[in-house]
């Protein structure tokens, strides 16, 4: 009885976290505020009720820094996003742990101890756990001390976007990974448009990576700087918030997956991010090097089925792939 309610529990907040993230990333930042708050209420009500004989020391901790984390974006948000303490990137990094709750005892794979004194101070505000003993911060006890294999939770402010993006800040180096193996660095160089009127009426446009696995969607969705150039048809990346670093290492990502690339832009009549295009690299050709990908109209095919192409070939993705190995 005590599992069926844990597991009730967390489809529960899962289904809330997902349309929390679902409302950032559509920049309603009021509403998206609004789940967060009630969210982080629902978590923190749970961890002073739950008896620590139905939950164990690992599930008490993790739903307790999701609780800290989710309580952090909304004061991000409130703050008007300046990306200081957590990131959307990071908030989308734990839909996993969400989705694991009572189901895994895994590590909680962001680092929380980097997080100022200001900003813990915001996260366990009232945060009252009866019934057992559990730090108000994570790294109290040995077992939780970060120990290499969890990323810090801190990131620059998203470089060149407007007052309206909402976008994750784009990864400047290779994070800190529990997995071992080779981490994979792309880097965006330019797309191209037939119609240079076309390609001037697009408003902070970006490229978002991610891994794709049998139609899902795996980790973190890592988004480029805003693309500022613009000549010969062209748009150009430039920068270092031009390449972002895969959640995955090489050897994670299973033969049948792919590496997908979307355009996105802000559309002022809808205020909203829309996806213009996509594109996608099967693993197998995966490699270091040049590479220039194919690029189709929306909307996104996760199983790469449906494939009606955009442009031609001069106008495709041109982007840069590095497989660095372990130190």
């Amino acid at each position: 009885m005590a599992q069926a309610h844990k597991l009730g529990l967390a489809a529960g907040w899962l289904k809330s976290y997902k349309h929390a993230i679902e409302l950032d990333s559509w920049g309603q930042r009021e509403e998206a505020k609004e789940s967060y708050d009630k969210l982080a209420e629902a978590l923190v009500g749970e961890l002073a009720e739950a008896s620590s004989a139905e939950w164990s020391k690992r599930e008490t901790k993790n739903v307790q820094s999701m609780a800290m984390c989710v309580r952090l974006r909304a004061n991000e948000i409130a703050k008007g996003g300046s990306d200081e303490s957590i990131t959307l990137s990071n908030i989308r990094t734990l839909v996993t742990v969400m989705e694991n709750l009572f189901k895994a005892d895994k590590k909680f794979p962001l680092n929380l101890t980097t997080l100022s004194e200001e900003d813990m101070e915001v996260a366990v505000k009232d945060m009252v756990i009866r019934e057992r003993r559990v730090p108000a911060t994570i790294a109290d006890e040995d077992e939780d001390a970060d120990d290499g294999s969890s990323t810090p939770v801190a990131s620059a402010s998203f470089t060149g976007a407007s007052s309206h993006s909402h976008h994750s800040s784009p990864a400047k180096s290779p994070l800190k990974s529990s997995m071992k193996g080779r981490q994979i660095l792309i880097t965006i160089d330019k797309m191209g448009f037939k119609d240079d009127k076309l390609r001037d009426s697009f408003v902070d446009p970006i490229i978002t990576v991610f891994v794709v696995s049998g139609g899902n969607i795996l980790g973190a969705q890592k988004d480029t700087c805003v693309a500022t150039e613009r000549k010969d048809q062209h748009i150009f990346w430039t920068g270092a918030g031009a390449t972002v670093t895969l959640s995955q290492t090489m050897e994670s990502i299973l033969p049948g997956s792919a590496i997908f690339f979307e355009f996105r832009h802000y559309k002022k009549s809808k205020a909203k991010i829309s996806v213009k295009c996509w594109g996608f690299i099967e693993r197998e050709d995966l490699k270091s090097g040049k590479h220039v990908v194919e690029l189709y109209k929306k909307p996104t095919d996760l199983r790469h089925k449906r494939l009606s192409l955009l442009t031609v070939k001069p106008l495709y993705l041109h982007l840069n792939c590095e497989i660095v190995s372990p130190a």
